[in-house]
């Protein structure tokens, strides 16, 4: 019995690795980061054209898919504060964060919409890395600060499905506008 308690905690440790690439010999999207079962598949790029034909794609990013179910349980995890950990793909590499309540919304407004949540993530590896963490039930919205510079993890409703496109916020796509 310890045998299969030592060895699923292993294997539950070896899944939520921040650092670790697993590569697939089967051809699909390879798994670079993982907080539980929420695993970050990374794919080549969107097929197809945003359903929202005047969204300005990033001049350049990376382009993930995550499962919409393992996102939802993750997150109903972090609310009920069974979970207080996320591993994200920011820029190449796999961050952790520590979330903690933003506290933006007023007590009314988090009860008139108990699907929203915002939090504030604090970088496990590097405390000076922060994240900026909102979820609406469906979709996962994030800006991260680092030494590197601000990096947007973004959903990206194309015709064949959600996107999550990461990218340096420098390359938004966006034009600047300069106010007087």
């Amino acid at each position: 019995m310890k045998w299969i308690i030592i060895s699923s905690s292993l294997v539950f440790l070896l899944s939520c690795s921040q650092s670790k690439k697993i590569i697939s010999s089967a051809g699909n999207p390879e798994v670079v980061c993982a907080t539980g079962s929420l695993k970050w598949h990374q794919v080549s790029s969107p097929i197809g054209s945003p359903v929202n034909k005047q969204l300005i794609l990033p001049k350049s990013y990376t382009a993930y898919q995550i499962d919409e179910s393992e996102l939802r349980t993750l997150m109903t995890l972090v609310k009920s504060g069974e979970e207080e950990v996320i591993t994200l793909p920011v820029n190449g590499e796999c961050l952790t964060f520590r979330l903690v309540p933003s506290g933006v919304m007023s007590p009314e407004l988090a009860e008139k919409f108990p699907e929203l949540q915002s939090y504030r993530g604090i970088g496990t590896g590097q405390a000076s890395d922060l994240a900026s963490i909102d979820y609406d039930g469906k979709l996962l919205r994030v800006s991260v600060s680092t030494g590197r510079g601000t990096f947007i993890l973004d959903p990206f409703e194309m015709e064949d499905g959600t996107y999550y496109l990461m990218f340096d916020k420098k390359n938004s796509g966006i034009p600047k506008v300069k106010y007087e």
